[in-house]
């Protein structure tokens, strides 16, 4: 007597009793497709559309992953070149030859003629033993003693080792001692080399 007052309440909006099953058949599926997302029942009829279905979705989400890939790969490319950039002007800025010795002699003729141009005349200079820092990269140490009539060649001599555009010049240490009417100077230069081997 219960079931027959639940369908009595129950009203459809066709007439006819093919309609109600059709109706019925209809929120059956309904409820069963509704289910299937979040449950993993097997409908005969469905599983080719559900196979179907996630076929798309994981090409959508391979192809959204590519896309993603893409413009990553032309952001590194553009970060990649700038880099060698970088490294093309830092190389270009340290001293090369075919193994350290020459490298080190390039730097004491260009530290030679540096004080010419500087009226300042350089009696000796002494390379000490370079420091390996990488596989052809060196750090050279050069002492220089020399001599000087003005406190202006000195400040111009530095002046061209600290803004020197083309190499990696650094003098940390600087002594100046005043002997009968000269400057005399003690220096250390430091300066970064490469080696083509």
């Amino acid at each position: 007597m219960a079931e027959g007052q639940i369908m009595k309440k129950i009203k459809f909006v066709g007439s006819t009793s093919r309609e109600k099953i059709f109706a019925l058949i209809a929120i059956i599926l309904l409820l069963l497709v509704l289910v299937r997302g979040k449950m993993e029942l097997k409908i005969p009829g469905l599983d080719e559309y559900y196979t179907i279905r996630d076929r798309f979705e994981t090409k959508s989400q391979l192809y959204q992953r590519y896309k993603a890939l893409l413009n990553e790969k032309q952001h590194i490319e553009e970060v990649h070149h700038a880099n060698i950039q970088v490294i093309e002007t830092l190389e270009k800025k340290l001293f090369r030859g075919r193994n350290i010795n020459v490298t080190a002699a390039k730097l004491q003729k260009m530290i030679q003629s540096l004080a010419t141009a500087n009226h300042i005349s350089i009696a000796r200079t002494n390379i000490e033993k370079p420091e390996k820092i990488a596989d052809n990269l060196y750090m050279i140490r050069m002492a220089v003693y020399g001599e000087a009539n003005r406190m202006t060649d000195i400040n111009a001599f530095l002046a061209r080792l600290e803004y020197n555009r083309d190499k990696y010049l650094f003098a940390p240490r600087l002594y100046l001692k005043l002997s009968r009417g000269k400057l005399l100077i003690e220096m250390k230069i430091f300066s970064l080399a490469m080696t083509n081997t």
